[in-house]
């Protein structure tokens, strides 16, 4: 072997060797994924999502309110004028034992949102985990790519002497020599791209996961689940229901009932119940005592302050627009139940094509194993035969240059069917390792 392709194959053990120190099981390979900026931001938003679902199922609510006024009065009989200035301050706490009407939907939206943003998180997860593996398998073939350039470029530059040889003894022509100057060339050129194949495959799987390594991709479990356009069909119907439901309490009456007891001229308790959400409320309330600033008149006012008091609410509109809300509400629900149907439909085609595709690959590693095989026998063969005398060192490494091509469609038919394999995972939006 010449010096130069000395240095060029030692440079090429130095970096497997490299990558194989490193190497390091699925789960620790996958773990460096946790600080990808697409990831953390899916991930960030999954749990502002879960946040705010687990906000709108809170069992009380605690409000408060204050306010200040200034008003002029006059009051019969005796038409004394006064203006007074008043503060109010109110406590009010909800109770939410259950889930009912408005508060129903805004869990519900909330829970849907969320869900989104998990199957956000998940699509993300399991499409970089993909990438990753990919990417260390097409780094283990650039490597082996550029190994077999290197005996290419040994086997073409024998080639090139030998040619030497016989036309200086006039065994060629000069059309031969020009022959195997140009596959000497070619397998140069072969041997450059391999190497920026490699430097390539190894920035791209850095992007990644850093220095780390995979021993071998493990045999994956082919995945069942739904395809996003199924969610997202899903969650597009769960919608749509809402909005359908919304819009037929819209149509309804709604009510609502107050008890309310004056503790004294300036404080009250109230409890008070409506309809469209079925939700206790409480009350406290205070009002500052009337301040006169200016009085007219030296008759004093009539006044009538109640101790208790029931109120009976009923309120209910209906029109055009309403009629048009629900119709709309209900054919975008009907849009949306043939959409689904549609999308599961989508789903077993897809699946059919991913199985078809897979065993495709599958088959075609096969053919793949079997020639690789046979040019292992081949170079045994030509070893044995240059052993007896009978060829020359030539043959001998033309087959191993054979051998190489071999294992180099080999491996190119199992990374073809490890990424339909895969493509299961992505379909289904399935991380390879949950985390």
């Amino acid at each position: 072997m010449k010096p130069s392709f000395q240095i060029s194959l030692l440079s090429l053990v130095g970096l497997v060797g490299l990558g194989s120190a490193q190497a390091a099981t699925l789960r620790e390979f996958l773990t460096a994924l946790e600080q990808n900026s697409s990831l953390r931001g899916a991930s960030l938003g999954a749990a502002a999502a879960q946040s705010q679902l687990e906000a709108t199922r809170g069992d009380f609510e605690l409000g408060f309110q204050g306010g200040y006024g200034l008003s002029e009065l006059k009051t019969t009989p005796g038409d004394a004028l006064s203006t007074q200035n008043s503060t109010q301050l109110g406590l009010s706490l909800s109770f939410r034992p259950f889930l009912y009407g408005d508060t129903q939907d805004a869990y519900t939206r909330a829970a849907l949102q969320a869900r989104q943003a998990r199957a956000g998180y998940r699509s993300t997860l399991a499409g970089l985990q993909i990438q990753a593996v990919l990417a260390n398998e097409q780094l283990r073939l650039a490597t082996e790519a550029l190994l077999s350039s290197t005996v290419g470029v040994e086997l073409a530059q024998t080639l090139l002497n030998v040619t030497q040889t016989q036309l200086e003894r006039g065994a060629v022509s000069p059309a031969d020599l020009r022959e195997a100057q140009s596959r000497n060339s070619e397998a140069l050129e072969r041997l450059a791209t391999g190497g920026e194949n490699l430097r390539l495959a190894q920035t791209s799987l850095e992007s990644l996961v850093g220095k780390a390594t995979l021993d071998a991709a493990p045999e994956f479990a082919l995945p069942v689940g739904k395809t996003s356009e199924e969610e997202g069909a899903e969650v597009a119907l769960e919608n749509a229901r809402l909005l359908y439901a919304q819009a037929q309490r819209a149509a309804l009456p709604s009510g609502n009932i107050g008890y309310t007891l004056n503790t004294s001229d300036s404080t009250s308790v109230s409890v008070s119940l409506e309809s469209r959400t079925f939700q206790p409320k409480l009350s406290f309330s205070y009002a500052d005592p009337s301040q006169s600033t200016r009085q007219i008149s030296v008759n004093p006012p009539v006044s009538v302050s109640p101790t208790q008091s029931v109120q009976l609410g009923l309120a209910w509109s209906f029109g055009p627009s309403a009629l048009t809300a629900l119709s709309s509400a209900e054919q975008n629900l009907r849009s949306a139940e043939a959409s689904l149907e549609g999308a599961r439909q989508n789903a077993r085609l897809t699946r059919d094509r991913l199985t078809v595709a897979l065993d495709q690959a599958g088959r075609n590693v096969v053919l793949k194993q079997s020639a690789l095989e046979n040019a292992q026998k081949k170079l045994a063969e030509a070893l044995e035969r240059q052993k007896l005398g009978l060829a020359s060192p030539l043959v001998a490494l033309s087959a191993s240059s054979e051998l190489s091509a071999a294992q180099i469609a080999l491996s190119s038919a199992q990374l073809d069917a490890l990424q339909k394999r895969l493509e299961f995972y992505r379909t289904y939006s399935v991380p390879l390792i949950e985390r």
